[in-house]
């Protein structure tokens, strides 16, 4: 749990910005001690410089092209994999919102594609991976309620409502699967090279099924800064961060799988686990151990 919470907080002060406004913080700081000093403008202007650098339509542009190159969407050719991971993202559960609304708008581009590929393979088992953190239920479970009401029989959805990250995500599904099986993974193409490495690691063969594309295929000459580029910027370091702990973590290396909290040795589900029995008008109690309340708020 310390090594989550310290990874989580030195990737996000990390981010363009948080670290421009850590350099500025500074730069000011020393200007106020030593006001002619030229060391002082020197962190004010190498703040300044980063946070326009990265708010600029062409080089967020040109990061996200160099981190989605290569990533191809699913392949009709791909024989039937033996399950297909959606993996998961944002969740706020506040009362009398639909599914839609309760996952983020990432989670609901992943669960959409998804979908479409369960019907292609009626038989082929759907996993919904992702936590919930401090609220009640977790994004898992609201993916499995949106694919039931979207038509996926509940006999074919398996939860894991545990995993925080990646490498949890991928240890969770390995645990569900006999050795060597094959997943079609489900996430951003952004998202999917560190999430095949983080599944291979676990010793099962992947395919993708990348989704959720930001390069348009044409670069924004403008000058003038966007908050939209800074928030691609933002992403694009994220993954790179995610990507350098993949390769450098020990569980990586040793291809072993990570510990999972506590709670989730009975939340894993074993493969083709019902959520329940008959697709519930909204999806909102999967887990008995861990219902979602729809009375909840946020």
């Amino acid at each position: 749990m310390i090594w989550f919470a310290l990874k989580k907080a030195i990737g996000s002060l990390l981010l363009p910005l948080p670290l421009a406004t850590l350099l500025m913080a500074i730069g000011l700081w020393r200007l106020r001690r030593a006001p002619t000093g030229p060391a002082g403008w020197r962190w004010l202007i190498a703040g300044l410089s980063l946070l326009w650098l990265a708010s600029l339509p062409l080089a967020s542009g040109l990061a996200v092209r160099w981190l989605e190159h290569g990533q191809r969407p699913f392949d009709p050719a791909l024989p039937a994999p033996d399950a297909i991971v959606v993996l998961g993202s944002g969740y706020r559960p506040y009362e009398g919102r639909p599914l839609t609304s309760v996952l983020d708008s990432v989670a609901v581009v992943r669960l959409a594609e998804a979908v479409r590929l369960a019907r292609r393979w009626p038989q082929v088992p759907l996993h919904c991976t992702g936590w919930g953190a401090d609220m009640p239920g977790s994004s898992a479970e609201a993916a499995c309620a949106l694919a039931v009401e979207l038509g996926v029989a509940p006999t074919r959805i398996v939860i894991h409502p545990e995993p925080r990250d990646t490498a949890e995500e991928a240890a969770a599904v390995a645990a569900a699967l006999p050795p060597g099986a094959t997943v079609l993974i489900v996430t951003h193409a952004s998202h999917m090279p560190r999430a095949m490495r983080w599944f291979a690691a676990q010793g099962l063969k992947t395919a993708s099924a990348a989704t959720g594309f930001l390069d348009s295929g044409r670069l924004n000459p403008w000058p003038l800064p966007s908050a939209t580029a800074l928030a691609t910027t933002s992403l694009v370091v994220h993954e790179m961060l995610g990507g350098w702990v993949s390769l450098l973590s020990p569980w990586w290396r040793r291809g072993t799988q990570p510990d999972l909290p506590a709670a989730s040795t009975g939340a894993l589900a074993p493969p083709q686990r019902a959520v329940s029995q008959a697709p519930p008008p909204s999806g909102l109690t999967l887990v008995p151990a861990r219902p979602w309340e729809p009375g909840a708020t946020r």
